[in-house]
């Protein structure tokens, strides 16, 4: 009797002991052992090889060649300012397209939505490329609809324009990501409060929504920002073979002129510059906003 009372109490006791969803410190080192490795193979060792191989023989020739290079500067000015150009557009398409995501009722334009974001990540670089080269090009498809209409025809491909509005297409899905996020923690309550109080549609954006997702908006913009400065094929393409962005210089400067200690620091100083943006927008949105900003 005294046995099956004590184990009644002891099942009793296992149903209502409180669940937990943290792992055992041994168990979670052991799942995380796998990424950890892949982290120090695939980018901890090349990162501290890059450092190594850019300083070549022992100075600062490298650095110093880089920082002074009118080439080098230019190409660095151009990825800045098309970067910059790019952050912009896809923060702008970003918060109609998030927010038409938060507050649509209708199933069918969400649907729409979600395959047009998802679509550029379902293609490769390349052919994502040469669709906007059939819509760009001379004879493209903008090209007949404004000769259909009486209007002249614009030369946009090979040119920075065509580079900027490819890249936000690629990007733009990393941009609407976040923003859902973002605007998913404002309450509906303080929406219809400021109804409630009179605000027009504009006024609500204004001064409710917008305030509230600037930590959302700054940090979405730091990370396309920072990932736009690392695009490769997309400025060769669409850029045509004279264009200028820093990765096509580094890759000149491997490929061509075979310096490996050039390449390299151009390549840290391009990381320091995307670590930089990234640790500022840390300090300034602190961190807890910025991991939740980011889901």
């Amino acid at each position: 009797m005294n046995a099956s009372i004590a184990g009644k109490r002891q099942a009793q006791g296992a149903r209502t002991r409180a669940w937990r969803p943290e792992l055992p410190g041994w168990l979670a080192a052991l799942m995380s052992a796998p990424i950890g490795l892949c982290f120090l193979a695939l980018v901890f060792y090349p990162m501290v090889k890059l450092v190594i191989e850019s300083f070549g023989t022992g100075n600062l020739d490298a650095y110093w060649s880089a920082m002074t290079d009118p080439v080098k500067l230019r190409a660095l000015g151009t990825t800045l300012w098309v970067s910059a150009a790019v952050m912009v557009v896809s923060l702008l398409l970003a918060f109609v397209i998030a927010w038409s995501l938060r507050t649509s009722k209708s199933v069918l334009l969400r649907s729409a939505l979600w395959v047009g974001l998802l679509m550029p990540m379902a293609m490769s670089a390349v052919v994502q490329n040469y669709v906007w080269i059939v819509i760009l090009g001379r004879n493209g498809v903008l090209n007949s609809i404004l000769n259909s209409v009486g209007l002249p025809s614009i030369g946009l491909l090979y040119t920075p324009g065509a580079v900027i509005v490819a890249m936000v297409y690629t990007l733009l899905p990393f941009a609407v990501f976040p923003l859902v996020v973002t605007f998913s923690t404002i309450p509906n309550r303080v929406l219809q409060a400021a109804e409630s109080l009179g605000a027009g549609w504009l006024t609500t954006m204004r001064t409710v929504v917008l305030p509230l997702s600037v930590p959302g908006l700054f940090i979405t913009g730091v990370l396309v920002f920072v990932l736009s400065l690392g695009f490769y094929v997309t400025p060769i393409i669409m850029g045509g073979p004279r264009a200028t962005f820093l990765a096509k210089v580094i890759q000149d400067d491997l490929m061509m002129r075979f310096d490996r200690p050039g390449a390299s620091a151009t390549s840290v100083i391009m990381m320091v510059v995307a670590l930089g943006i990234v640790a500022l927008a840390i300090r300034v949105v602190g961190r807890e906003r910025f991991e939740r900003a980011l889901g």
